[in-house]
């Protein structure tokens, strides 16, 4: 990369494993902190994520999600027993409990990923990354990212007089609170020479596909930012995609949305896609990348790549070259020959080596 600087074509993708370093648990090691937790979220927790060998906080929201809208529904089911301690109580008290454990999971969600941890000496090395990058790429660099967490405000910080981070937020003159609009991301652009210092200040534009742990909406359709949230205040909602069943069908909100067209456009315009830390899990995020233009490089960084969801990602696309980084190849030999087999399997002209 450093070679061949793009000038702007350069695309960042962020995942969870791109905020470990800064003290962030990704959503597996989320499930660790559970224990810290009230009743009934603990209980109903250690009960439901026994029953299977793997799991995170995305499948305990899923489950907790779908039992609490059976309960709902009047249905009943075995697991129902289980999951309140082996005591036969009445759908009602189920309802009841399944509701209070999904908002105290929420809660612990917002909370956990609403930290701004600067986690030391890490700050510096995550910072002189991303600046690399961005001097690399000759041009402000456009991230987008499913994290809820404040990594990037914690490096850069963003306000008025700071435009080194733009993420949509920007001060209202009546309520001075900190408000989300995507004119915010054009208004940058302006060639004026009063914004000339920002325009040279800028580093990074972030897009968040999933909303901010920190972004609350009314029900008038606004987001703002609250350095400290007020979770029980009735009147705002978070602006978060929790893990839930169905989650998709909330990408037609206009902040989420607008994240999603922009990502859309950027695919289809860069040379290099860079992704940190991100599973692929989500489909409708994962069907973005293959509309990429033809000789787009993609770098996966991910100390353990699932192969088969990578297969099917960027199958029928053989322009793609897709370079993976997965740690020292002498503690990954196993990933290294799935992602040999995966490659060989899908096209024959392909291939994989270690380095």
């Amino acid at each position: 990369m450093a070679e061949e600087p793009k000038f702007g074509r350069m695309l960042l993708f962020a995942g969870a494993g791109a905020s470990v370093g800064l003290g962030m648990p990704t959503m597996r090691s989320f499930v660790q902190r559970l224990s810290e937790a009230d009743e009934p979220l603990r209980g109903i927790a250690a009960r439901l994520l026994d029953r299977v060998q793997t799991a995170d906080a995305e499948y305990l929201y899923d489950r907790l999600q779908l039992y609490a809208e059976v309960a709902e529904l009047g249905g009943d089911d075995p697991i129902f027993e289980h999951l309140l301690g082996g005591s036969r109580r009445d759908l009602d008290t189920f309802r009841a409990q399944a509701h209070r454990a999904l908002a105290q999971l929420q809660s612990l969600m917002l909370r956990c990923w609403g930290t701004a941890n600067r986690a030391g000496d890490a700050r510096y090395h995550y910072s002189s990354f991303y600046d690399q990058l961005c001097a690399l790429n000759g041009a402000p660099l456009r991230v987008f990212t499913t994290n809820y967490d404040l990594a990037f405000e914690s490096l850069y910080g963003f306000g008025l007089f700071d435009h080194t981070l733009v993420n949509g937020l920007a001060p209202d003159m009546e309520s001075h609170d900190m408000v989300w609009d995507p004119l915010n991301y054009e208004l940058v652009f302006v060639g004026d020479d009063e914004y000339d210092a920002r325009i040279r200040k800028q580093r990074l534009f972030v897009y968040r596909l999933h909303g901010c742990s920190r972004w609350f909406g009314d029900e008038d359709g606004t987001v703002v930012y609250q350095a400290r949230p007020t979770i029980l205040d009735d009147t705002l909602a978070p602006i978060v995609v929790f893990p839930a069943r169905r989650k998709d069908s909330r990408a037609f909100f206009r902040v989420y949305n607008h994240a999603y067209k922009a990502m859309q456009k950027a695919i289809t315009e860069v040379d290099v896609c860079l992704v940190i830390g991100y599973s692929f899990r989500d489909q409708t995020i994962s069907s973005i990348f293959p509309d990429a233009e033809y000789g787009t490089d993609f770098i996966v960084v991910d100390p353990e790549p699932d192969m088969h969801i990578l297969y099917e990602v960027f199958d029928y696309h053989e322009f793609t070259h897709l370079s993976l980084a997965f740690g020292p190849p002498e503690s990954n030999e196993g990933i290294l020959q799935k992602c040999r087999e995966a490659l060989e399997q899908g096209n024959p002209y392909r291939s994989a080596r270690s380095g």
